[in-house]
């Protein structure tokens, strides 16, 4: 081992750039390793810390027939099921939503201090299924009313404990409190992972859920027995639901078998082939792709693969140099096995300090921007079962990658030192062909699926919505933001005309709530008797609406003293019999728009009911359409002053562009896209790497012949083109090998996407000029500094 240890350091003191590039090129690799399994591990083992969670199931309920399902379904419904069916273990309901706000007070000396706390309704069975554990006080007692446990988080953050009053409301100007609810902490808990349900949720409310049959608020949390068919649980839970459905709403009801709960499992929850419905869900209760999830865990596979393929070069590269060592060690009777232990004891060693310069990294790392774009936390203390992982694929992809080259480096005979001329084998250099090629491949390929990635994100965000929202910015108020006194006088239009007397602003409307989260108006059968239904939004307006938006309109479109008027959207009428019984609501229309989008592009075949009201007083959410010159900032800071002196809370409204709100829309692909930008960057870095050590190699032992050609002649040009031609042919070969790969990984991801981005053939064409243009810069750096050697102290150092 002394031994092993000494030749390490020998090595790193005489080969300082190979062994400084090998660090460098795996230490990256182990970052983007660390970082996307630390994405895939938060999603295949999302909620695997809660007991038995294979056979505890979510209840979710279709959204009227549409191809999404709420996370929740009839509370009294599932509870009645429960008692009614002997699978069920154990179970209860709790809601996924937080509720009453975020601002949680606690009354110190006299003063109100305010605390962000996520909060929600659960009962004590629920808890039991998701195997809480208690760090002080006893479970028991949030069964009694106005009682509440808070996570051993916020207690440390607030320094709340047991028995401390904890109060939700509006804290007015003049230092009042406007009281909605307060409960006393009766046991504080240990939060849940940061990858399961409840992780997002610090105060856990006693509450009874609200038995409503068209409430999908609540979430029914099942355990059922070893061996029990959910099924059963469905059908049950279908039959209640149908009984009660006849009963409040008539015999003549539409009830189908679409139309009924489902149960999925914690375990299967986050990759669910259901597609939950994202307005409202929080509490780590989110969805993930497992097509994505499969991808990111290749993507990281590759990127260390390219980094163990450039130490398997760099140790090629620097055979030339080290045969010579090899050699004489043997004369003087070190063994082949002493000597191939020392080259694996070599990349162990570089491996390991790789390793751990990327884990200290990473806690920087986390800490920047990188981190917005994963959904899991990056912390080394959150990730101890990654970073094991981690440490067993590396130590056996280094001892594997180590293996032939020590072999091969000490199967020589001695006498070659003596000659001291290495020209390496053929299986030598057809190794490091194909490793080129599998380098090379794969970096093109991950470009070409980047440049996609970035053309459909872009596709998205610039699709034609139907309105024109530049330079519109929006925010949403509710009368609990003011104070007591001066609510009437900020009622009805006086907030309106304000804002509209603003010189920055050019047009103002108004809308009941954000529009691209409208709510259900109606669902329709595309075909009498088919059970095909498409939905339609509603959305309730200001009658300006479709003018400040310039929404085209055929008809009269809203006038101002119009209440509940509506126009529709013209694909609608395509989709509908002329014998529903609902088609009299199109000749009551007041107008017809056409090619309007209020939804992600993710979502197809939506339609929309817009609806004018003049009861501006039931809107809370304001449009304004900055003039073009108008400085953002400067003008937001303006209306938060003009707010201000309405006697508005600006700390309580948010601001936003509405352009950026539908690129929010589009967050997932963008995340994707940025990741795969910089791991496609990370990529093309360390196989350039490489290729430095191949042209290193192939100087180092073609100096010889150099010389000879220039002695004979050759220019400096024609030596350069010399080396170039063959990688010409390498890359050439990687994009044949690469573009079929990226356009079946493109084809299979878009298939996801209502509508697609073209893929134009420019795409391929650039990742191959990228590919081409870099290496041939690099080669050609490298053969121009041989080709200018002296010939003769080459010939004469041979």
């Amino acid at each position: 081992m002394k031994v092993a240890f000494t030749n390490f350091f020998t090595t790193l003191r005489r080969y300082r750039t190979a062994s400084v590039l090998n660090i460098v090129g795996l230490t990256l690799a182990f970052i983007a390793f660390y970082i996307l399994m630390a994405q895939v591990h938060h999603g295949l083992m999302y909620n695997s810390t809660i007991p038995d969670y294979e056979r505890v199931y979510v209840t979710i309920f279709p959204d009227q027939m549409s191809e999404f399902y709420n996370a929740g379904a009839p509370a009294h419904i599932t509870e009645k099921t429960i008692e009614q069916t002997p699978e069920v273990e154990a179970g209860g309901v709790l809601s996924l939503f937080t509720r009453d706000g975020d601002d949680i007070y606690k009354l110190n000396g006299g003063q109100y201090e305010c605390y962000k706390l996520k909060n929600t309704f659960v009962t004590v069975p629920v808890l039991q299924v998701l195997g809480i554990e208690m760090v002080a006080g006893d479970l028991e007692q949030l069964k009694r009313p106005g009682t509440i446990l808070i996570s051993d988080y916020a207690a440390r953050k607030t320094k709340l404990g047991i028995g401390d009053e904890v109060y939700n409301g509006e804290l007015q100007s003049d230092g009042s409190f406007e009281e909605q609810w307060s409960s006393e902490i009766v046991g504080i808990y240990k939060a849940f992972d940061s990858n399961s349900i409840l992780s997002e949720a610090h105060l856990l409310k006693s509450g009874e859920a609200i038995n409503s049959l068209f409430h999908y608020g609540q979430t029914g949390i099942i355990k059922l027995r070893e061996g029990a068919d959910p099924a059963k649980f469905e059908e049950l839970w279908m039959e209640n639901y149908k009984r009660e459905l006849i009963a409040k709403v008539g015999e003549g009801v539409l009830v189908n078998k679409e139309n009924s709960a489902r149960l999925v499992s914690l375990k299967d929850f986050y990759f669910s082939p259901y597609k939950i419905k994202e307005d409202g869900i929080s509490l780590g209760c989110k969805q993930g792709n497992l097509a994505t999830t499969y991808s990111l865990m290749a993507v990281a596979i590759l990127t260390v693969l390219i980094a163990f393929i450039n130490f398997v070069n760099f140790f090629f590269a620097l055979i030339p140099q080290r045969i010579r060592a090899v050699n004489i060690s043997k004369v003087f009777g070190a063994t082949n096995r002493s000597l191939r232990w020392s080259f694996l004891f070599e990349a162990l060693a570089l491996t390991l300090i790789s390793l751990g310069l990327a884990l200290y990294l990473m806690i920087a790392v986390q800490d920047t921007p990188i981190a917005n774009f994963v959904s899991c936390s990056l912390a080394l203390k959150d990730n101890i079962a990654t970073i094991g992982w981690i440490l067993f694929i590396v130590v056996v992809l280094a001892l594997t990658a180590a293996l032939y080259p020590a072999w091969y480096i000490t199967s020589f005979s001695p006498s070659l030192a003596a000659k001291g001329r290495f020209g390496g084998s053929k299986a030598g250099q057809r190794l490091r062909l194909v490793l080129s090629v599998v380098q090379f491949s794969i970096s093109m390929a991950l470009i070409i699926i980047t440049l996609a990635f970035w053309l459909q994100y872009r596709y998205m965000t610039t699709y034609d919505m139907g309105f024109d929202y530049e330079n519109v910015v929006t925010f949403h108020w509710s009368s609990k933001s003011f104070d007591r006194n001066k609510q009437l006088a900020l009622r009805n239009a006086t907030l309106f005309e304000e804002l509209g007397r603003i010189p920055m602003v050019e047009d103002i409307t108004m809308a009941q709530k954000d529009i691209f989260k409208p709510i259900m108006a109606m669902s329709f059968e595309v075909k009498k008797g088919s059970g095909k239904m498409i939905n339609m939004d509603g959305i309730y307006v200001r009658y300006n609406f479709l003018q400040f938006f310039r929404i085209p309109v055929t008809g009269r479109g809203f006038l101002p003293d119009d209440n509940d008027q509506y126009v529709l959207e013209t694909e609608l009428l395509d989709k509908l019999s002329t014998d529903n019984q609902r088609f009299a609501i199109i000749e009551n229309a007041a107008g017809f728009i056409s090619g309007c989008r209020f939804r992600s592009l993710n979502r197809p075949d939506v339609y929309y009911k817009i609806q004018g009201s003049n009861k501006v007083q039931n809107m809370r959410q304001f449009y304004l359409r900055l003039h073009p010159t108008a400085d953002y900032h400067t003008t937001i800071e303006y209306i938060k002053n003009v707010l201000v002196q309405l006697g508005h809370n600006p700390a309580t409204m948010k601001f936003e562009r509405v352009e950026d709100q539908i690129a929010d829309m589009y967050a997932e692909t963008r995340n994707q896209s940025v990741l795969m930008s910089l791991f496609s960057v990370l990529s093309i870095v360390i196989s350039l790497m490489g290729v430095f050590g191949i042209v290193i190699f192939e100087t180092q032992y073609r100096r010889r012949e150099i010389a000879i050609r220039r002695v004979f002649g050759a220019t400096t040009s024609g030596m350069i083109w010399m080396f170039n031609s063959r990688y010409v042919q390498i890359v050439g070969a990687c994009f044949l090998i690469a573009t079929p790969v990226a356009y079946f990984v493109i084809d299979e991801w878009q298939k996801g996407f209502a509508y697609k981005a073209p893929i134009g053939v420019w795409i391929y064409v650039a990742a191959f000029a990228i590919i081409a243009l870099l290496t041939l810069a690099l080669v050609s750096y490298r053969s121009y500094r041989a080709a200018n050697e002296n010939p003769a102290d080459v010939v004469k150092g041979e």
